[in-house]
């Protein structure tokens, strides 16, 4: 028989950290723009410190009336390589999960625009992190991989958000296979929005950032719409009960 668990016996509340106390991911605010730097060499691997770094960051960036988007980004060669499965475990599986949610849910829930840049892999969960913003600006150093599958088990939010982006039969195809997607392919599919050669890229968030600040008439409002009726938006009412499932079966399939 098995007997019902109770979560708060294992998640962890920290208490809510400010950004300058971040140790994972740099944080400023410039013109109107909050900036968000993954900073967790070499991969940007995410644990639960830096996940609820990320959840605290957006949550701070949509709190202030004076930030107008949030731009995510990496200091790292690797924009993110996914779950750091070295705190993945049967002993920390709740408190991962709740980690995990508070970032994706996050980035749902602000009523500001999520612009990614991604200049190297995003793996996994990263890849996820990709596909749930807003707006995604790449390079051809750029690719994006869902390999879970390789150890039996599904992406959960991507499993999720996929057939949205690129449709059904395309979202299986990058679910079952694992094989990651070029940054052209990327583009093609419509998981980016802009490609453009690395020594421009700096120049082509600003282009983006200041044609999005320029037309400040009823942003907010706009945000709220786009976001309750984007394919992350649609998603949103199912998030909490469909990734955690998803994560506590692809932990316990991974480890049968």
């Amino acid at each position: 028989m098995i007997e019902p668990v109770d979560t708060q016996d294992f998640t962890s509340q920290p208490e809510r950290r400010k950004p300058e106390q971040f140790e994972h991911v740099k944080f400023r605010i410039d013109a109107g723009v909050a900036r968000m730097t993954l900073n967790r060499p070499e991969h940007n691997l995410l644990n639960e410190a830096m996940l609820r770094e990320i959840a605290g960051g957006i949550t701070h960036a949509g709190e202030r009336d004076d930030v107008k988007l949030i731009v995510l980004d990496s200091a790292c060669k690797v924009f993110c390589g996914g779950i750091d499965i070295g705190e993945y475990t049967s002993q920390r599986v709740f408190q991962m999960l709740d980690a995990f949610h508070a970032a994706f849910a996050g980035m749902l829930e602000v009523g500001k625009p999520v612009v990614c840049v991604v200049n190297g892999p995003a793996i996994g969960g990263g890849a996820e992190l990709a596909a749930f913003g807003d707006l995604v600006i790449a390079t051809p150093k750029a690719r994006f991989a869902q390999p879970e599958i390789s150890i039996g088990v599904f992406p959960p939010l991507a499993s999720t958000i996929l057939p949205f982006l690129v449709g059904p039969k395309i979202a299986l195809e990058l679910v079952l296979t694992g094989e990651p997607v070029t940054a052209e392919r990327a583009l093609e599919l419509g998981m980016v929005n802009r490609l453009v050669p690395e020594a421009q890229l700096e120049q082509a968030v600003k282009d983006l950032v200041g044609r999005i600040n320029g037309h400040s008439v009823r942003r907010k409002a706009c945000a709220h719409w786009w976001k309750s009726a984007s394919p992350t938006g649609r998603i949103g009412n199912s998030f909490c009960g469909t990734s955690t499932k998803c994560l506590y079966g692809s932990h316990y399939g991974a480890n049968a």
